[in-house]
């Protein structure tokens, strides 16, 4: 339970996905009331190297790349001022990405600092990356750990651009729609320099933020018959006329002339002339777009004609890949959609790889380029029943529940009673050999998990929204990522409400209203926690009902209505005995010690703490000895037992730094400052709380920051320093107000007095 009463104080299936995981719980039963978070590294440690692999044969193009030359930044001119922007404009095909690719690739040399790589897939709505998003995985790649990413998208932009700040990097931001979409994703520093690839020509970028454009034509003709010399080889010399046609009937796009290349390199049998031929009945058959001149036209014939030349699996297997709304995605996921295993999906990837269907991304996962998924959407929409496409959604979906599922009972063995019973008729797809395994997968696949949700959810697969949040909740809330919990939570409401599933939405109501207790909205919180109760009430569910109660009882004591925390969490307490709940009895009585601690009876108080350690001992639950060694050690500093006291609160901090726990570091900080100002010590306590403001504010705990300007203000006022005092003091009480925390009618009364 984090301390909240420092200011009373007086003082096997082939495994797809590798790598370190960023988190990892293994420890008893958790409810709402334990953050877990990575330690924080140096920001500056190592350089991110995230450019796309360069397109083989690279063509043309000497105009663009000597423009973006001249544009690079003087790297002896120090002078402070906005980074640097191009921004390549040009229609779907005609090779954006290829151009801002090869170019990086030539000045990487340029930027010690590293590269950032992004592909907002704009023109893609199901498959959209935000601008919070695309800020979450620069600061993340830029080492900060992700529970200190803030939770809003400004304050995440200006801590990218304070990482940013002294630094010379390269940011490549893809397939951006809007100028209001970059603007957050700009660096601080006037040695870095941005490109941008977009189909629109950024006015608003170029106005106001000082762009330069790059417009990008389609290739001219003797450049395209290069890049087909390149592709297809010699063949192109002995019949000239029909490789400049086969050029034109690919609108002279790249990527049209990559795909229509490897069809003619692929049919050694058949004269060029044939083939032209070929597309241009093909060209005629679909009769798909009325303008002639529009160079999709084009492109939407050659993905016909190279897919018309697949086998019918392969080409199955690229058109159920239009029902997918995730990102990225590896064999398991086409096999769960093609309903096949995961060496015949790697088979048929290779196969889609090599015809410039899919590509492999550096990471060894796969995508699609926006322009071929929605060809494949189209396909499987017009060549897949309803029925079959709706089989596959579901083996899909049974594969991700299944396998997250599988990944959190690994992590956190002692919450499985408090998850949905999540059976799947498929065999798990993955299979995970340990906890940094199912971490791994869990981090790799969480973007993707939650597009599902969020097309579940609106596309009447109920069930599988709620349970899939209810599985990720856990998840989310030990990485901190509050405001996508809170999505994710809200369409698991909606969904259970909608179905009349009261379990369930007792489940999602509970887990929304901690989120949002974690985000500091306690009147929010209130208003679904008290409908998780009463639907828990009505399935008649104990373990829902217990749940419920306890983090009802802890958000009405953060709001200062004590009596009613007190008869909530002491019926938890009871219904946590009845069903044997153990680590929820411990997680009760620690509530009940914090809150008679606020009420002043600090007997009580203590007999709870100790009563709780004595649980979380046994259950070996280490994130929440932490906390409740640190609100033991506050009750002991306020019955003046200080070296009890400080002796406890370095106990904390040293399980907050084992266990990763940022906001108990924070709140293990803060009681050590308050007790260092308590035994006559003001200018270290200063030290300890300033250093708890600064992790709070990494972590976005709104209330420890709080508690932190107040134990400025209480050292600052030891200090003699009234001024800096008030200052505090004014900090900490517009915090408290946001909070509707009881705190601000004191900390109010006494700058009044």
């Amino acid at each position: 339970m984090p301390s909240r009463d420092q200011d009373e104080q007086n003082v096997e299936t082939r495994n797809e996905n590798s790598g370190v995981a960023d988190v990892v719980v293994q420890a008893g039963s958790i409810t709402g009331d334990v953050h877990v978070h990575a330690r924080p590294s140096d920001p500056r440690a190592g350089s991110p190297e995230q450019l796309p692999s360069t397109a083989f044969g690279f063509t043309d193009r000497d105009t663009h790349l000597a423009f973006l030359d001249d544009l690079l930044p003087d790297p002896d001119d120090t002078a402070a001022g906005s980074s640097r922007i191009a921004v390549i404009c040009g229609t779907g095909g005609v090779g954006k990405s290829a151009l801002a690719t090869w170019w990086a690739h030539r000045v990487r040399h340029r930027f010690p600092d590293g590269q950032l790589y992004v592909n907002l897939r704009s023109y893609d709505p199901d498959r959209e990356v935000s601008t919070g998003e695309a800020l979450t995985g620069f600061l993340r790649s830029l080492q900060v750990p992700h529970p200190d990413i803030p939770g809003e998208v400004d304050e995440r932009s200006a801590r990218f651009r304070s990482l940013t700040a002294h630094r010379t990097m390269l940011v490549f931001v893809d397939n951006a729609r809007t100028a209001d979409q970059i603007r957050p994703l700009l660096p601080g520093s006037s040695s870095s320099f941005v490109v941008v690839t977009s189909r629109n020509a950024m006015p608003g970028l170029v106005s106001r933020d000082g762009a330069r454009r790059v417009d990008l034509d389609l290739l001219p003709l003797p450049e395209a018959v290069k890049l087909l010399r390149t592709l297809i080889g010699d063949r192109v010399d002995a019949e000239p006329q029909h490789t400049a046609a086969l050029a034109e009937h690919c609108a002279r796009l790249p990527l049209a002339l990559r795909v229509a290349a490897e069809i003619v390199a692929s049919q050694t049998h058949s004269s060029i002339a044939e083939l032209v031929n070929d597309l241009a009945d093909e060209e005629s058959r679909l009769d798909v777009l009325d303008t002639d001149d529009d160079p999709h036209t084009a492109i939407r014939t050659v993905f016909s004609w190279s897919y018309g030349y697949l086998s019918e699996a392969t080409a199955r297997t690229f058109r159920l890949l239009g029902l997918y709304s995730g990102r990225t995605f590896t064999g398991s996921t086409v096999a769960a959609l093609a309903d096949v295993d995961n060496a015949r999906a790697r088979q048929l990837l290779t196969t889609l790889t090599r015809v410039n269907l899919v590509e492999r991304t550096r990471d060894s996962r796969y995508q699609m380029h926006d322009l071929l998924h929605a060809y494949a959407s189209e396909l499987a929409n017009r060549d897949e029943t309803e029925a079959d496409r709706r089989a596959a959604r579901g083996r899909l979906f049974d594969h991700f529940l299944s396998t997250a599922a599988t990944a959190i009972d690994l992590l956190v063995p002692h919450e499985k009673v408090r998850r949905p019973d999540t059976r799947w008729q498929q065999q798990p797809l993955v299979t995970f050999h340990d906890e940094q395994q199912a971490a791994s997968w869990m981090r790799a696949e969480q973007e993707n998990l939650v597009a599902s949700i969020r097309y579940a959810a609106s596309h009447g697969w109920d069930e599988y929204a709620r349970d899939l949040a209810a599985v990720l909740h856990r998840h989310l809330d030990s990485h901190a990522d509050f405001e996508v919990a809170a999505e994710v939570h809200g369409h698991a409401v909606t969904c259970a409400r909608r179905s009349g599933d009261a379990a369930g939405l007792s489940r999602a109501s509970h887990d929304l209203g901690s989120t949002l207790q974690r985000l500091g909205r306690y009147r929010a919180a209130v208003t679904h926690l008290t409908e998780a109760l009463t639907s828990a009430e009505r399935a008649e569910d104990q373990n829902l009902r217990a749940q419920a109660l306890n983090d009802l009882g802890l958000t009405h004591w953060l709001l200062g209505e004590y009596e009613r925390a007190v008869d909530r969490i002491s019926e938890a307490l009871v219904v946590y005995r009845d069903v044997g709940d153990t680590t929820g009895q411990g997680s009760a009585l620690n509530n009940l010690a914090v809150v008679h601690g606020r009420l002043g009876d600090l007997a009580q108080a203590v007999s709870f703490v100790e009563q709780s350690l004595s649980i979380f001992h046994r259950t070996g639950d280490v994130p929440r000895q932490g906390y409740a060694l640190n609100d033991l050690a506050v009750f002991e500093a306020r019955l003046d037992r200080f070296d009890d006291a400080m002796g406890h609160h370095r106990q904390a901090l040293d399980m907050a730094g084992a266990t990763g726990d940022r906001s108990l570091e924070a709140a293990a900080l803060n009681g050590i400052g308050n007790t260092l100002r308590a035994t006559g010590n003001p200018s270290s306590a200063v030290e300890h709380h300033e250093l708890a403001l600064a992790i709070s504010e990494r972590v976005s705990d709104r209330y420890e920051q709080a508690q932190a300007h107040r134990g400025i203000a209480e050292a600052r006022e030891a200090l003699g320093e009234p001024d800096e005092a008030d200052a505090a003091w004014r900090s900490a009480l517009t915090i408290y107000r946001e909070l509707d925390a009881p705190e601000a009618v004191e900390v109010a009364r006494r700058l009044e007095g």
